[in-house]
């Protein structure tokens, strides 16, 4: 959940705000992850 700490940090104090910064980049993140695990595989 660091993400959201950062989230609050770099915007307004209102929870739309900080939920339009923190949605998009928690799922991009997520898809890193997934990314990773399915061109990382070993023959």
């Amino acid at each position: 959940m660091k993400i959201k700490i950062l989230a609050a940090i770099f915007t307004p104090p209102d929870i739309i705000s900080q939920l339009m910064l923190f949605v998009p980049t928690w799922l991009l993140f997520e898809a890193g992850l997934i990314g990773a695990k399915l061109f990382n595989k070993k023959d």
